[in-house]
């Protein structure tokens, strides 16, 4: 994956590009020590591929909790928090990375981290030149800071098995899903029938050609 990262990165340019790490997770095989030198070597070999790390913390919900438990994954505390993400920043810094969290209610600014905007109209300001007037998506938990935009996933559609995924929660509908796919189909899982109604979703750019002084 590293090596797709980077060539990735030749084609788009680092700027487009965004490592993730996540999520942090604690138990007896993945500890601090085991994350900080993980986050260590990562960051050392895509140095110069990417210009920002986002990483986050577990999170526990309703749909992963007894998977999460059976692996043995515990909270992780607010002191744990803080040592990790103080790892991780003194790490990115070395490495020229802008280092931030995605919908973490802690507060690591002591670290020089900030929180993120996954969908960052900043930054699409920033590559495309045009300026945003771009809302804070209300669908999302209070410490997100994407924009407004809109999800193209579903439910229980990967066949990946990860033990944290929240998105997974039935295994035979994951099973039922998947084996509808269609690579040449432009849905995510099966085709259009004739059963099926198509509507166009009326959407609206947030592109503004109003002058700004900053």
């Amino acid at each position: 994956m590293i090596e797709t990262f980077k060539r990735l990165s030749d084609i788009i340019g680092p700027q487009k590009i965004i490592w993730r790490y996540d999520p942090v997770l604690l138990n007896r095989k993945y500890n601090i020590s085991y994350h900080t030198d993980k986050f260590y070597e990562f960051a050392g070999k895509l140095k110069g591929y990417t210009e920002k790390i986002t990483f986050s913390f577990i999170d526990f919900y309703k749909k992963n909790t007894e998977n999460l438990k059976s692996a043995g994954i515990e909270a992780i505390t607010h002191e744990e928090k803080n040592s990790i993400a103080g790892s991780f920043s003194r790490i990115a810094k070395e490495n020229s990375l802008f280092i931030d969290t995605c919908a973490e209610d802690i507060d690591l600014s002591v670290h020089n981290i900030s929180h993120a905007r996954c969908i960052d109209d900043r930054l699409i300001a920033k590559i495309t030149g045009c300026n945003f007037i771009a809302e804070k998506d209300k669908n999302q938990r209070l410490e997100c800071g994407c924009a407004v935009s809109i999800d193209i996933g579903e439910y229980n559609s990967c066949s990946n098995g990860c033990v944290y995924c929240y998105a997974n929660h039935n295994r035979s509908t994951v099973a039922n899903n998947v084996g509808k796919h269609n690579r040449f189909s432009p849905l995510l899982l099966g085709e259009i029938t004739d059963n099926d109604t198509v509507r166009e979703r009326k959407v609206s750019s947030d592109i503004t050609f109003q002058k700004t002084l900053f």
